[in-house]
């Protein structure tokens, strides 16, 4: 039973990131908004690097960047703990240094994103990024294997 853990602990924080990232951009923009009213002199005209949905972008790319080798380390733990001990240790090394790089894969690809454009890919599936929904999946494919192979 304690194999599921890190799956299912990954699965959570995935559901929980349009929650967790709503309440930073709540926090940053406040902050945005506080600043700005505390400007004093004219009025000059906001760039479009300072409009709230430019910076909601960056906010939500730098979000899901920072939590994606967190999360996915969760499901490389789950691998570690899943397989039998009567298994090769290469089995276990293998299988730790296969999920390493596609920790590493998807890490990459994010950054590798423009922040508006991804801003624009998470809205389309109800605040759920597709890295989100993707690792998701990824938890629920290891639980299945998990019950079915150990």
């Amino acid at each position: 039973m304690d194999e599921y853990i890190p799956f299912s602990a990954a699965i959570v924080l995935y559901a929980f990131s349009p929650l967790i990232e709503r309440e930073v951009k709540r926090a940053v923009m406040g902050s945005i908004h506080q600043s700005d009213a505390q400007m004093t002199g004219p009025p000059t005209p906001v760039p479009a690097h300072r409009k709230d949905d430019f910076i909601e972008g960056y906010l939500s790319f730098a979000i899901d960047a920072a939590q994606i080798i967190p999360a996915t380390l969760l499901t490389a733990v789950g691998i570690a703990l899943a397989i039998p001990h009567d298994w090769s240790p290469a089995v276990g090394a293998v299988s730790v240094l296969a999920t390493f790089l596609a920790i590493y894969a998807v890490n990459a690809y994010t950054l590798g994103i423009d922040p508006q454009k991804y801003h624009s890919m998470r809205m389309r599936f109800k605040g759920y990024s597709p890295i989100v929904l993707l690792s998701a999946a990824l938890n629920l494919l290891c639980i299945v294997a998990v019950a079915v192979f150990v």
